[in-house]
């Protein structure tokens, strides 16, 4: 099983070799995902376990994990592209892969971002089988540990209950969220039990209620947005606030800009335009909550995007962020669709 130690020293080895990781698919197998699948219980140097290249009908996937307890039944696909590659173009591949070994489960991965899908259900294209996608930089600790866990070699017959299960946690605490009044009825008499057990004051209910109201607002206000922590853009991260963005470079194309949200449009407009973002690609999570880019001004649970703005082809985008942030997404957007992030400067 994976723990949280273990992913301080996998994200460390991605900052400290992104260059190579980025420019070579051979050293994001050996770096990053040969230990991960060790740590797992699948040992990749046990052909029991582990088949690498295996040969199908449609080629040569990089790893096929097998249960020799099941008389080697194939269990999973994995395939892996370097660092820089962007991983939707590649859903199919991966499907077709599963899809000729039989397998239930496919997982694509770059190092960063893992897309575990499901190998087939009928009537939906690949995209839209994908069961979930976790980007190790920028999700929090206990999201990443929570879904790679699923994949240990004592989890993964369990795998789709896991899921299934995860997923009904997720549908009712948005239900509870978004009725702050539930939420708080439910944890008033806790805090209260609480609050007296540790002095000598006594609370009212309405005391307690209307604190209780006060933090949920706190908490589940839209400016607590995530905040990625992507590395290798310490100088966008550090810009300071007084600071005014008045153009944009993405590569040669220069864009006039007067507010830093419109890096993340112009950015975003810039890969619709080159078609690396389309229908089937959408939504784009921010992290697990949020989406940041939709076909229309819904988030993850049903409601509007956080500051949505409508881009140009009718497209929605969440434009919640600070002036780090929108670099930092958009930096994020252009390496997801397999472009060098380092393509975006701003002045």
């Amino acid at each position: 099983m994976l723990d949280s130690e273990f992913i301080q020293m996998f994200l460390g080895r991605i900052e400290k070799y992104r260059d190579i990781l980025s420019q070579n698919e051979e050293q994001v197998r050996y770096y990053l995902i040969n230990p991960l699948l060790r740590k797992l219980g699948w040992d990749p140097e046990d052909p029991d376990l582990v088949v690498p290249e295996n040969k199908t009908s449609e080629g040569y996937p990089d790893y096929t994990l097998t249960e020799p307890n099941q008389k080697g039944r194939k269990i999973m696909i994995i395939e892996v592209k370097k660092l820089s590659s962007g991983l939707d173009q590649h859903l199919s591949q991966l499907g077709k892969y599963c899809y000729s070994e039989g397998t239930k489960y496919g997982l694509l991965t770059n190092g960063v971002i893992f897309v575990l899908i499901k190998s087939f259900e009928e009537g939906l294209p690949t995209e839209e089988r994908v069961i979930w996608r976790v980007d190790a930089e920028s999700d929090p600790l206990q999201t990443v540990l929570r879904n790679l866990n699923l994949l240990d070699r004592q989890n993964i017959g369990k795998l789709e209950e896991i899921v299934s299960k995860l997923n009904n946690l997720y549908k009712a605490w948005s239900v509870l969220v978004e009725d702050t009044d539930a939420f708080g009825n439910a944890i008033a008499p806790v805090l209260k039990r609480f609050a007296s057990k540790e002095s000598s004051f006594i609370y009212d209910d309405e005391e307690i209620e209307s604190f209780v109201k006060e933090k949920l607002e706190e908490l589940l206000s839209p400016k607590d947005d995530l905040s990625l922590e992507t590395n290798h853009v310490d100088a966008a991260r550090n810009s300071q606030d007084s600071e005014k963005y008045t153009r944009m470079y993405l590569g040669s194309e220069r864009f006039d800009i007067s507010a830093a949200n419109q890096i993340l449009i112009n950015t975003a407009e810039w890969l619709i335009k080159k078609g690396k973002i389309t229908d089937k690609s959408l939504p784009i999570p921010a992290g697990p909550k949020r989406y940041l880019l939709n076909k229309e001004n819904k988030n993850m649970y049903g409601g509007p995007l956080p500051a949505a703005k409508k881009l140009y082809n009718g497209y929605w985008i969440m434009l919640n962020l600070n002036k780090p942030n929108c670099v930092i997404y958009a930096r994020k957007l252009l390496m997801r669709y397999g472009m060098d992030p380092k393509m975006l400067s701003v002045e």
